[in-house]
């Protein structure tokens, strides 16, 4: 930010999860576009639900509960964000996912925000608040490029039922690393919503992940995943059983959701030849730079 302010960069790629910075950007320097891309919620979590206490689905109900997302999206976004909670897919891919308003009443619920609920689903599980109010203690993994401020906000809900939580960054490798390995505490920060090919996202959560560290085992979600990926590719049998793939993995709460904000390319004004695409083609985000030039004789004017 401090690069782009200052004229250092020409353009920025990808401010993900980092509203509040780019709205600063703008007043700051209102002649710096920015340009919304909406692609996935930075702003969720997934835990390693084969270990405690996160093997009862209680614990990531009330987790989910303690979230007050309207009230996030209003003050911490500025209303820019979504809060409608969403799967691992978003909803906008349409005949892909089920959404929110046609979630069963009892699984909407669990969505809701009421941290009365949350601290009765706690009790139930047999994690009572001990003398310094605490249920348990546990560790919130995020990769560095990830915006700490959200999580810092996070954990202060769960604060409030009882749940103190450590946030540790760590780089990408050493994140790798820990999920392959499967050596590491508490549970991280994680994307949902993400605008990409269903079936490769709806793939992580089954068996077939060569990479599991969510721990998900589930005969039912394996069934649905395997008959979609036989059916016909696009066709309206492989739409409904994605369909009911994110319905139960809302159901299992394999996900904690977090309000989704988009994420922001950046560029100075003598930056030309970009329309705020985000790539041209699947996964082909290099492409836009080959039409992009850089107007000298501007940035030299504007003292750059």
């Amino acid at each position: 930010m401090a690069a782009m302010r200052t004229g250092k960069l020409d353009f920025r790629r990808w401010v993900e999860n980092k509203l509040p910075s780019v709205l600063s950007l703008q007043r700051t320097n209102p002649e710096i576009a920015a340009w919304p891309v909406w692609f996935r919620s930075g702003s969720s979590f997934a835990p390693n639900v084969r270990v405690p206490p996160f093997d009862d689905i209680r614990v990531r109900q009330a987790m989910q509960m303690a979230l007050d997302h309207e009230t996030i999206n209003n003050t911490y976004y500025k209303g820019y964000g979504n809060w409608v909670p969403q799967g691992r897919v978003s909803s906008d891919m349409t005949g892909y996912t089920t959404p929110f308003a046609e979630w069963p009443e009892e699984v909407k619920k669990y969505y809701t925000y009421d941290p009365e609920g949350a601290e009765a689903l706690l009790d139930a599980a047999g994690l009572p608040r001990g003398a310094d109010g605490i249920r348990f203690k546990t560790v919130l993994n995020s990769e560095k490029d990830r915006d700490i401020s959200y999580q810092e906000l996070a954990s202060g809900y769960w604060r409030e039922i009882g749940i103190q939580v450590e946030i540790r960054t760590v780089d990408e490798a050493e994140a790798n690393a820990m999920k392959v390995s499967g050596a590491f505490e508490g549970f991280w920060a994680a994307p949902m919503a993400r605008r990409m090919d269903p079936l490769s996202n709806y793939v992580q959560l089954s068996s077939k992940d060569p990479v599991n560290w969510r721990g998900i085992a589930d005969p039912d979600y394996d069934a649905l995943y395997e008959a979609a990926e036989a059916a016909e590719t696009g066709s309206e049998e492989q739409k409904r059983l994605c369909r009911e793939m994110d319905l139960r993995q809302a159901e299992m709460h394999w996900f904690i959701w977090g309000t989704e904000a988009p994420m922001f390319n950046a560029n100075q004004p003598w930056v030309k030849g970009y329309n705020g695409e985000m790539h041209l083609g699947v996964t082909e985000f290099n492409w836009i730079y080959v039409y992009m030039w850089i107007d000298q004789d501007l940035k030299k004017a504007m003292g750059h």
